[in-house]
């Protein structure tokens, strides 16, 4: 039977018929809807127990009373003579009632239904007392802040970090993330997917409406971690596919570096043992790195370092050093911008990790193995990133 006949068939509003089901007096079997709107289905025991329902509660008795007599139909005797016992503090006013309490034949009654076939001839003079159904203002308040608000607010956590993502992906050629930031993102977007899928899932009533509570709350409390965190989660571009060869980021600085695309051929080899290297690190310092390597055979060996050697020379002295350095089997030809360390106008070692801003250029040849490395670079970050020259094998 649905809401409306039930209605119709007990005098109960739509509200006072869900507060008894709220309030565990009546447990109807029902689906939900996505926005999480029960439509009920009652059985005829259903029905009567919203008559018994009624009857007691015209009398007076109150919701929790009549929970505990269902619960536990030894204690209706006890419960019985409480209400007397308030009955006859207002007598003067609550009389006709009284009367029919005083005259039912209690002792006979052992369950909640003995006792409303009891009172039910002399109930119906009565109305029910208004606290039992809230009004439809409340009805449309409470549904709007405690169902929809967090949903909308869910929704639009959840789009929210999709869209930050997006957008840090599409600004990178070759997006890097951070497996931390993306793990706490997911860990604070949980509460927003439960506040959207438990109104699908079928719970006990009392403990669904809890899961919902607490989802709803922790959503809100997330709602600015998960953002920050979204924002974290694409940190940098970086790749070593060599056929990534010279496709740098619109906003790195590679892209605007005129030695590195003076010096870096424009082309790559297609076979052979070939290694790259690409990282851009955008933000307040930022930071690059570009590494290639291959071999040639003789001829073009020999070709490519008259080249290399003619780029780097070119460059105005003013602005750069341009020292020879032999490191293991590598012959380096280091270019390095003044004012910047390594400091190679004072005789420091380039290859020495320091604690300042690097700008480099490298050119280096292994003449054993026919080998070719270009390595560009440039950092801010005070010694944060160590750039990469320092980091591959010279040996």
């Amino acid at each position: 039977m649905k809401m409306k006949a039930v209605c119709e068939k007990t005098g109960l509003t739509d509200r006072a018929a869900r507060y008894y089901i709220e309030e565990g007096l009546i447990d109807p079997k029902y689906t939900e809807n996505y926005i999480g709107r029960r439509a009920y289905d009652f059985s005829e025991e259903d029905v009567a127990v919203l008559k018994d329902i009624i009857v007691l509660r015209k009398y007076g008795f109150s919701v929790a009373e009549i929970r505990q007599m269902q619960t536990a139909p030894d204690s209706i005797l006890v419960i019985v003579e409480a209400l007397r016992d308030r009955k006859r503090e207002t007598i003067a006013e609550e009389k006709a009632l009284l009367d029919v309490l005083l005259a039912a034949d209690i002792e006979k009654s052992f369950c909640i239904r003995d006792l409303s076939t009891a009172l039910s001839d002399a109930a119906e003079q009565f109305s029910v007392p208004q606290e039992d159904a809230m009004t439809e203002e409340e009805a449309r308040g409470i549904w709007f802040f405690c169902r929809l608000c967090p949903m909308l607010l869910a929704v639009a956590e959840l789009l929210g970090c999709a869209a930050l993502i997006w957008k840090d992906c599409m600004h990178y050629h070759y997006p890097k993330g951070s497996p931390l930031a993306l793990f706490l993102m997911v860990l604070f977007l949980i509460p927003a997917v439960l506040t959207l899928s438990l109104p699908l899932l079928h719970f006990k009533n009392g403990n669904k409406r809890r899961l919902r509570r607490i989802a709803a709350i922790l959503c809100v409390l997330f709602l600015l971690p998960s953002l920050f965190c979204s924002l974290g989660i694409v940190t940098r571009s970086e790749t070593s596919d060599i056929s990534a060869y010279r496709r740098f980021d619109p906003d790195s600085l590679a892209a605007r570096s005129p030695l590195l695309q003076d010096l870096f051929p424009l082309w790559a080899p297609v076979e052979g043992d070939r290694q790259y290297h690409y990282r851009d690190l955008p933000g307040f310092d930022p930071t690059y790195d570009v590494y290639a390597e291959w071999s040639l055979n003789q001829e073009a060996f020999e070709k490519e370092i008259e080249r290399a050697s003619s780029v780097l020379e070119a460059h105005p002295s003013e602005n750069y050093d341009l020292l020879t350095i032999q490191k293991g089997s590598w012959t380096c030809l280091f270019c390095s911008y003044k004012g910047y360390a390594p400091f190679t106008t004072h005789g420091d070692d380039p290859f020495e990790p320091v604690h300042s801003s690097y700008d480099y250029t490298i050119f280096a040849y292994d003449a054993a193995r026919n080998r070719v490395r270009y390595l560009d670079g440039y950092s801010l970050e005070d010694g944060y990133y160590q750039p990469y020259y320092l980091q591959i094998n010279w040996e």
